[in-house]
């Protein structure tokens, strides 16, 4: 998306960071408000894809659905 738009896109690990380059290029209520709303898991949902490529690490089994669950919703907007 970014990429056909402005010929280039971040190149960084971060969601967050992703998330809110396309707002500014593309605007979009309904994906800044998905931001707004799920902030904290999009937080946590980057922490543990960083921490899992470079730390060891155990995540808990009802975070994870919850974290997986957002990012469906995600790909929805």
């Amino acid at each position: 998306m970014l990429y056909k738009k402005v010929g280039d896109y971040p190149k960084t690990h971060s969601i967050m960071r992703h998330i809110r380059h396309v707002m500014r290029v593309y605007g979009g209520r309904e994906l800044k408000e998905f931001y707004k709303e799920n902030l904290e898991i999009l937080y946590l949902l980057e922490e543990a894809y960083i921490a899992s490529r470079y730390l060891p690490r155990e995540y808990d089994r009802e975070i994870a659905g919850r974290a997986l669950g957002s990012h469906l919703r995600l790909w929805r907007c």
